[in-house]
């Protein structure tokens, strides 16, 4: 089992939960939300996921954000401590667009497809379930062929969003990726590259680009420092019980409702954080994946079977979700809404509907992006292998 096998189950369980959070977005909008304009609450039982610890099931933002910090750690943990090649780093950034690009590519395509065929539903499951404006904010206006043409071919990173919503976090993905890299050609095997470290950190509290320098910075103290750490059971075990509590009570706090509904919530004491950025999701994250590291037992549970099958999966979930949501699973739910009541509607396309994305995210995995990273590995090789030859042939006619 490779050394960041639990890492593959977290960044499963973390697709799950923008899987799960989406579908709340779309059908149930007051648990995102609250009581902003244009949002209805449907049931009662909606508001409990404003106290701790329900609000973690509904904090997509919280494993995205973990999503960076995973990326950052797993990029850098093999080359820190060593001096990069300016080869090495080359090959890095030309494979990580390639890496990202197999299921950006497939995901345009059929994105755009759905659209120019009028295969979403949003706009009459928000006329049902009240989702607006979230839900109109996707496939907005007729489909363009010649800007789709232009976006696939040009920008599928940076205009990729238009097509399939999820793929504005695969941007920060790339370009993350590029400055954990350029941080590696400089700074890999400096013995004090904490600092530049902690300095990029600070200069990006702002964005979510802190999560990759966060992973950077776990990978480091994990791999030289943490090791040499030894606390006693009597201190461990209640630190850990108290970090989990304010894991649990952080990592619910309510990201995209209102400042005033803030104010009738358990978090009304705490300085304001929305929008976009770390703040407390990221907090949370950093929380919950310091806490995986210290607890073998959550280790154990996220190599289990099932969660590393999920977490092999995770890229093809989250890429093909959002499609699915307002395609198959919303048009069974206006189809079945009439018949089976609001509830139990919701129920037979989420169950539907995950079984949908589960088998598109095998047949993209399997088919798509797995062969491409094999494609990618021979090529390293194959690459790595020339340029020996030819600096040792260099080096021999030098002489």
């Amino acid at each position: 089992m490779s050394r960041f096998a639990h890492l593959d189950g977290l960044r499963g369980v973390a697709a799950l939960m923008v899987v799960f959070v989406h579908y709340m977005g779309a059908f149930y909008p007051f648990t995102l939300f609250g009581d902003a304009p244009d949002y209805i609450q449907h049931t009662l039982w909606e508001r409990s996921v404003f106290y701790p610890p329900l609000g973690t099931l509904v904090a997509a933002h919280m494993a995205v954000c973990l999503f960076f910090i995973i990326s950052g750690y797993v990029l850098t943990y093999k080359f820190l401590g060593d001096r990069l090649p300016v080869g090495e780093v080359v090959l890095l950034c030309l494979k990580r667009p390639i890496r990202l690009g197999g299921l950006v590519w497939v995901s345009l395509v059929v994105g755009g497809l759905f659209w120019a065929c009028g295969l979403y539903q949003q706009e009459a499951l928000e006329r049902i379930a009240g989702s607006n404006p979230w839900a109109l904010g996707f496939w907005n206006g007729p489909f363009d062929l010649h800007q789709f043409i232009k976006d696939f071919f040009f920008a599928p990173f940076s205009h990729g969003d238009r097509y399939n919503a999820v793929l504005w976090t695969i941007k920060y993905e790339l370009y993350g990726s590029f400055q954990l890299f350029a941080f590696l050609l400089f700074f890999s095997g400096w013995k004090y590259r904490l600092i530049p470290a902690m300095i990029l950190l600070y200069l990006s509290m702002h964005s979510l680009y802190q999560g990759f320098w966060i992973g950077l910075i776990f990978a480091d103290l994990e791999k030289f420092y943490f090791s040499r750490v030894c606390v006693s059971r009597r201190v461990k075990a209640p630190l850990l019980g108290l970090l989990w509590c304010l894991f649990l009570f952080i990592g619910g706090y309510p990201n995209y409702v209102t400042a005033e509904f803030i104010q009738n919530t358990v978090y009304a004491w705490l300085p304001s954080d929305q929008g976009f950025k770390g703040g407390y999701p990221m907090l949370s994250a950093v929380l919950l994946f310091f806490l995986v590291f210290r607890s073998s037992y959550c280790r154990k549970i996220l190599t289990s079977r099932p969660l590393l099958h999920l977490g092999w999966l995770s890229y093809g979930v989250y890429i093909c979700h959002l499609i699915v949501i307002f395609s198959f699973s919303s048009a069974l739910f206006i189809i079945l809404e009439s018949s089976l009541g609001y509830h139990f509607a919701f129920l037979s396309s989420i169950i539907a509907g995950s079984y949908v994305v589960y088998i598109c995210a095998y047949l993209m995995v399997r088919y798509v992006d797995r062969p491409l990273v094999q494609a990618l590995q021979v090529c390293s090789i194959y690459i790595r292998r020339e340029c020996a030859v030819r600096y040792k042939n260099y080096k021999s006619r030098s002489r």
